[in-house]
């Protein structure tokens, strides 16, 4: 398979994860009016403050933090995933739904947030 093929593959992948309906990508703007999220920041510990809204916020510094947080909630609940650039919560979010779990992510990430809401990151 060349490289072409691996970039489709991948991309139609992506398209049957969100088409599940365990994973969905969210604007900036629509994570914020999400507040029923629990919302886990990876490799941002600095940007929690920005999510202060929702139901709940943790800061992990990678998939496996965010895995271990997963584990310890009782309830099925959505949860909400966010890293600088939007590039690590989309593969996150991918395999936590192949897991069972239900994800949105932020599809631009803490960048989009920052240019949206001029918080100054």
């Amino acid at each position: 398979m060349n490289l072409s093929e691996a970039a489709m593959t991948l991309a139609k992948s992506h398209r049957d994860d969100i088409r599940s309906g365990s994973f969905h990508e969210l604007s900036a703007q629509e994570f914020a009016r999400r507040t029923d999220l629990r919302v886990l920041v990876i490799k941002s510990p600095h940007s929690v403050h920005f999510f202060r809204r929702h139901a709940q916020v943790v800061a992990v510094e990678d998939g496996r933090g965010a895995e271990d947080y997963l584990r310890q909630w009782e309830s099925p609940q959505t949860v909400g995933l966010v890293c600088p650039d939007g590039e690590i919560s989309s593969r996150l979010a991918i395999r936590l739904s192949r897991q069972g779990h239900t994800v949105v992510h932020m599809a631009g990430g803490l960048k989009e947030w920052c240019e949206i809401f001029d918080c100054g990151c």
